[in-house]
């Protein structure tokens, strides 16, 4: 690994750390205030609108975050090669956020059960709208990392600071939507000025419909990646509030972000070494294999280490993040401990694959999984409430693991070194 490449990994990866820790202390914090201000129920309410929003945000992302940082990161040095690829995926995410707009307003108001809650879910969107604005596919190709962290751990915090200044009751939960909506909204007009002012992209219109078809087709091949993947992390939380009611949800919910809070830890490295990667991948074979094997061994072991301490730790950690120490919460955190290690493996087993240029095998696995996730958790939910969702989220876990490893295996990565493909 050159000097230059080695120093440049070393500073994303310790941007990206920094990010992960924000991301990782902010919802402990904010987490035990909410659930203690807004109530089992309302924080339930709140967890079902934002999971309800992410699926969304996967729709307006369109797989966009892996394919356009892929391209940023090769043509890089072709500023106007840049500017098109910015302008193109840009204009295609606005298009989509109006879909998934008109989508919402239709599923809300046709669902009596949602309809009661309309200004929630319409305060809510403002996660989309951020979330479809922050280009941090080119903040990753360009390998500039510092101003991924900057943006988002600024804009989070003001969000967080404005929930304990305006959030003090049940009746705050829709302002408490809104606030940290917001913040996604502050990230993502932020990101789009860097990306103008420090790249110097400009927005031109696509010369050709093709250019347009090109960058659907490439980002449909990871799109159903991603939604089934959104499924399996999102999905539990919609599935047991509508099945076992918002209390469970709310349970459901605290349980999944502890554990979501330590598996985002690994992300850093997966999202520092993915473009690294992608260009190892087509001229050092045997450099490829090295750094792969060691992003492995990384997994498995803070994998490991950070479930024995969950699970060890359980009642402390429902006591320290809830206020409350519910049967129900602390077997759930119990039972998220063995699904945040398999998730911290898994975490890092997707750049490889994606690096691999694997799309075809990464979207047929996750198809295949999220139809079994969905076959299993809904009669496990009936059957056991959020208990059987949190069971079924582990099984799935497993699922994936295993067959991620199957697809990364040695024979399946370049032979020969310095070889082009």
């Amino acid at each position: 690994m050159r000097v230059s490449s080695r120093r440049r990994l070393i500073e994303n990866t310790g941007s990206l750390f920094i990010l992960q820790a924000a991301n990782y202390l902010l919802p402990l914090i904010i987490l035990p205030y909410l659930v203690r201000v807004l109530g089992p129920e309302k924080f339930g309410l709140l967890a079902f609108a934002q999971a309800f929003m992410q699926f969304l945000v996967v729709f307006t992302d369109y797989g966009f975050d892996y394919t356009a940082t892929r391209q940023i990161a090769t043509q890089r040095e072709d500023s106007e090669k840049v500017s098109e690829i910015f302008s193109t995926v840009m204009l295609i995410k606005l298009c989509f956020m109006l879909v998934s707009f008109l989508l919402m307003a239709g599923i809300i108001f046709a669902v009596p059960k949602l309809r009661v809650d309309w200004a929630l879910y319409f305060v809510a969107f403002l996660m989309v709208v951020g979330t479809a604005l922050f280009p941090i596919w080119i903040f990753q190709g360009m390998e500039r990392m510092k101003y991924i962290t900057v943006i988002n751990v600024g804009a989070k915090t003001l969000a967080a600071v404005t929930i304990f200044v305006f959030v003090h009751s049940e009746a705050d939960y829709i302002l408490a939507a809104g606030i940290q909506a917001g913040g996604f909204v502050v990230a993502g007009v932020s990101g789009v000025w860097i990306a103008w002012r420090r790249f110097e992209v400009e927005l031109t219109w696509p010369r050709t419909w093709s250019t347009l078809w090109t960058a659907i087709k490439e980002g449909g091949q990871v799109f159903t990646s991603v939604v089934a993947g959104t499924v399996i992390g999102q999905g539990g939380v919609l599935i047991t509030g509508l099945i076992a009611g918002p209390t469970s949800a709310g349970y459901l919910s605290i349980a999944q972000k502890v554990a979501d809070a330590a598996s985002n830890l690994v992300k850093p490295v997966a999202q520092a070494f993915y473009p690294y990667l992608s260009r190892l991948f087509e001229s050092d074979a045997t450099q490829y294999r090295i750094i792969k094997h060691r992003i492995l061994l990384l997994g498995v072991s803070l994998g490991t280490v950070m479930g024995i301490l969950q699970y060890t730790f359980c009642e402390i950690i429902a006591k320290l993040v809830s206020g409350i120490t519910p049967q129900e919460l602390i077997m759930l955190i119990k039972i998220f401990s063995v699904a945040m290690a398999l998730t911290m493996m898994n975490v890092l087993v997707h750049p490889i694959i994606l690096s691999m240029k694997k799309y075809s095998e990464m979207q047929k696995m996750y198809a295949m999984i999220a139809t079994v996730y969905l076959l299993v958790s809904i009669p496990a939910t009936f059957l056991a409430g959020s208990i059987g969702m949190a069971l079924s989220i582990v099984f799935v876990c497993l699922i994936l693991l295993v067959t991620g490893m199957l697809i990364i295996k040695d024979k399946a990565a370049p032979k020969v070194e310095g070889e082009h493909r």
